[in-house]
């Protein structure tokens, strides 16, 4: 089986983001098998809670046991870090790696 895992960097990804790859995620019918996921710069407003990938993160987290992660710094320097959708780790690329 094929793994994929994906970075993020923008925040203007959205439409590929949840059209192509977490509403698939979320209904199991995502081919490769997605491992995980990376958000940096401004690809972390992606993980506010109530934003518009929000559900179906946690879908992906929770029932396709998907490694989420939010670079430490760019949710820092973006004042996230008391928004940011459950179950998300937070941490730095090698963590992702």
């Amino acid at each position: 089986m094929k793994k994929a895992a994906y970075i993020f960097t923008k925040q203007h990804t959205g439409e590929l983001l949840e059209d192509s790859i977490l509403r698939p995620l979320a209904t199991g019918s995502h081919e490769p098998k997605v491992i995980a996921l990376y958000f940096v710069e401004d690809g972390v407003y992606h993980l506010v809670k109530g934003g518009r990938s929000s559900k179906n993160l946690k879908l992906a987290v929770k029932d396709q046991h998907v490694k989420v992660f939010g670079c430490k710094l760019s949710i820092k320097n973006r004042n996230l870090q008391n928004v940011i959708v459950d179950g998300v780790k937070i941490g730095k690329f090698n963590d992702f790696y």
